[in-house]
């Protein structure tokens, strides 16, 4: 049996999210059209984001489909491809972090 008070385990957690919060907007800063909002914003995109992962070979969207969702590496990597609007074509990229 472990056991932690109260106001120390509230205080990991907050620590934890708070550290979790400034890794995240780093994150988000490096991103070209992010770079320049005010942190007000950043922790509301911080806020809004939720985690996915996903195993390594699996199609997250396909061409043509409803785009919802943006998505931003967290971290490895990530590999576009079929890549094009109407007659062109671009090379299949791969996409790291942020």
């Amino acid at each position: 049996l472990w056991r932690v008070d109260q106001t120390t385990f509230r205080k990991i957690l907050a620590t934890h999210k708070i550290k979790e919060t400034n890794a995240t907007k780093s994150i988000l800063k490096d991103i070209q059209f992010l770079k320049d909002l005010d942190d007000l914003y950043l922790s509301r995109i911080t806020d809004a984001l939720t985690e996915e992962k996903h195993r390594a070979g699996r199609v997250i969207f396909e061409k043509g489909e409803v785009g919802d969702k943006f998505y931003i590496v967290q971290d490895g990597e990530c590999m576009i491809s079929n890549i094009g609007i109407g007659g062109s074509r671009y090379v299949d990229q791969t996409v790291k972090k942020g």
